[in-house]
């Protein structure tokens, strides 16, 4: 039987718990932009996949729409015809190509 106590301890303990995040790096030919992240999503072959702290390495090819959430809650999205993708040790790096988008929400946002 859990007292009053305890669950308050509880959720203290969940109150102070930060988010768990990681480091994300896009890399263009023309600039680049780092933030902490609580997610990145993307699609390859194999079809969408999530990418969120401690995940395992890897890396592949992606096509299209990356969606990074901030750990601030806010979302950033950009959209390249392919990249590659390595996560490595709770740091995510995003290779994609120079490319044209009337959209500016794509430019990276340094």
């Amino acid at each position: 039987m859990t007292s009053s106590t305890d669950s308050l301890n509880i959720k203290s303990h969940m109150e102070t718990t930060a988010t768990p995040s990681m480091k994300v790096e896009v890399i263009s030919p023309e600039s680049s932009y780092t933030a902490e992240v609580t997610a990145v999503s993307a699609r390859n072959d194999t079809g969408p996949f999530d990418v969120l702290p401690g995940h395992a390495n890897f890396i592949t090819e992606f096509k299209g729409l990356i969606k990074l959430k901030l750990v601030d809650h806010s979302n950033w999205e950009v959209n390249p015809p392919y990249g590659v993708l390595r996560c490595r040790n709770n740091q995510v790096t995003i290779y994609i190509p120079a490319f044209k988008s009337e959209d500016k929400s794509s430019k990276l946002p340094i």
